[in-house]
């Protein structure tokens, strides 16, 4: 006689036909669409923000250099391709993206994906352990408020969610900031990497 879960894994996919499958898979195909589109979108803004902004990489650097001279000027735009006509500069730019190379950074001289590299442990760590606390917190709140449904305590843990979920992210965030790191010092601010150049 098989196990209780494969019993209850084969009276769960009984019920399972090839039309709630198909149903499943348009569904899925639906949104992947629809989130490529997205995505396509989100890339062109960028591009084209990022041109309708006044000057360009060039100026930028000249302004740096405290001024270069029309063949320097040049020669830079020819290095960062601004020379070549929009569409082909956006084709490069999609291309860049699909490679995850995302372009070079002349504040940091390095790599924009390599400078993105580099934060992605701090940024593991403080969402992981953001979700542990969440979840640590939010099974104590709900167990508090379980124990007398219409107690006070269950007034002031439903009143705090509610709270939680209107005030907007980076609001709270900013709050929890000045809490625990000024007026009680309990967590670092920041220094958790040498930012300096």
């Amino acid at each position: 006689m098989p196990a209780a879960w494969q019993q209850a894994f084969l009276l769960y996919v009984q019920y399972f036909t090839v039309k709630d499958v198909m149903q499943f898979l348009l569904i899925t195909l639906k949104r992947a669409g629809f989130g490529l589109v997205l995505l396509i979108a989100v890339l062109v803004l960028n591009f084209v923000l990022m041109h309708l902004a006044p000057g360009d990489v060039a100026d930028t650097i000249a302004q740096d250099a405290g001024g270069l001279d029309a063949e320097v000027m040049a020669q830079i735009r020819k290095d960062y391709g601004l020379d070549l006509p929009l569409w082909h500069q956006m084709m490069k730019y999609f291309s860049g993206v699909a490679r995850l190379d995302l372009g070079y950074s002349f504040y940091y001289n390095q790599p924009v994906t390599t400078l993105i590299l580099e934060k992605v442990p701090a940024t593991l760590l403080l969402v992981i352990s953001a979700q542990i606390v969440s979840i640590f917190l939010g099974v104590m709140f709900g167990v508090i408020a379980a124990r007398k449904p219409n107690g006070i305590t269950s007034h002031f843990v439903t009143m705090l969610s509610l709270v939680g979920y209107a005030a907007p992210v980076f609001w709270t965030g900013i709050m929890l900031i000045i809490l625990f790191a000024s007026i009680v010092p309990i967590f670092p601010i920041g220094n958790m990497v040498d930012v300096s150049i």
